[in-house]
């Protein structure tokens, strides 16, 4: 017991958190002849050898017959074998399909596209029908050509359904947009036409339909309206004047008189001749001219036809 604690033997003294240290008893043969200095000695700690496992050394430990395997060729340490087994893992119990390699045979590319969701045929396909537009439609032969090529292809079930109400969306935006378009062209047409005519505007427009109707039949008229060529200012403008020249020519063959309304250039054009015409200004300046009344009535009609805008119209 005494010898234990004040006698000369070695113990080793564990501190913590610190280095395992060896303290030679006070006054003990090794502490340098009774100085009272304790003797240290601390070893230096030899690191701990760690298996090398970076740039596929791993693999040193495993059988030849493993090591060497393709399906490591990748893979370089052991967190990514594990991240690659974590995602296998993963995959257990879903579908897996093989892509066909690029000199695969049609009977295998038609065993993979199958697999996929491809109908056996053609008429496997189901197209939608709800929430489909109502103002446009796919020609049954146009159709037909469409799913043989969607099947030749190797496409889903589902692709086609959404391909189908895509392709009729589409043609509905097109629709409508065409139908804005050609509103648009109409009423610049009526516009043109409204300040180029003034107050001879429905008499003229309606000469222009009667004329094309007349020359061209029902057939032609559709094929204005169809087309949007019955808004062309051109066109319209051409069959007026071309129904103007024969009625006239049926007016005066019938020998009776008849008049058309006038347009704003035209009554300008009469209201200038009018002007150069003596015999008529004399009647609209004297109002002691008999014809006096009669004259000033033409001028205002003329001025009125002339100038539309100043009339309201």
């Amino acid at each position: 017991m005494i010898d234990g604690v004040f006698g000369h033997n070695i113990r080793p003294v564990m501190e913590l958190g610190g280095p395992r240290r060896w303290f030679a008893d006070p006054g003990g043969e090794d502490s340098g002849g009774g100085s009272g200095e304790a003797a240290v000695e601390t070893p230096q700690a030899t690191p701990a050898e760690t298996p090398a496992q970076n740039n596929g050394e791993w693999k040193s430990s495993l059988p030849d017959d493993m090591k060497d395997s393709a399906s490591l060729s990748d893979i370089n340490t052991v967190e990514d074998l594990a991240k690659s087994f974590i995602s296998a893992q993963s995959l257990l119990g879903k579908s897996r399909v093989g892509v066909p390699s690029p000199d695969a045979s049609p009977e295998e590319e038609a065993e993979f596209y199958n697999k996929l969701g491809r109908p056996e045929s053609v008429d496997g396909y189901e197209l939608p029908t709800e929430g489909i537009p109502e103002d446009v439609s796919v020609d049954k032969g146009r159709l037909d050509s469409i799913l043989k090529l969607a099947h030749e292809t190797g496409m889903t079930k589902k692709q086609v359904a959404k391909m189908y109400r895509g392709m009729l969306e589409l043609d509905s935006n097109n629709v409508q947009n065409m139908e804005k378009e050609r509103a648009t062209y109409q009423d610049n047409a009526i516009n043109t036409l409204k300040k180029e005519w003034g107050h001879a505007f429905d008499e003229k427009t309606s000469l222009a339909s009667n004329t094309a109707k007349k020359f061209g039949g029902e057939a032609f008229i559709n094929m204005l309206e169809e087309t949007g060529m019955g808004n062309n200012v051109d066109l319209i403008r051409a069959f007026a004047n071309i129904g103007r020249i024969v009625a006239e020519d049926e007016i005066h063959g019938k020998g009776s008189s008849g008049s058309f309304a006038m347009s704003p250039a035209e009554a300008k054009a009469e209201i200038t001749t009018k002007m150069n015409d003596q015999e008529f200004m004399a009647a609209y300046k004297s109002r002691a001219n008999s014809g006096n009344m009669e004259a000033v009535k033409r001028m205002q009609e003329l001025h009125s036809l002339a100038y539309p805008e100043e009339d309201g119209t």
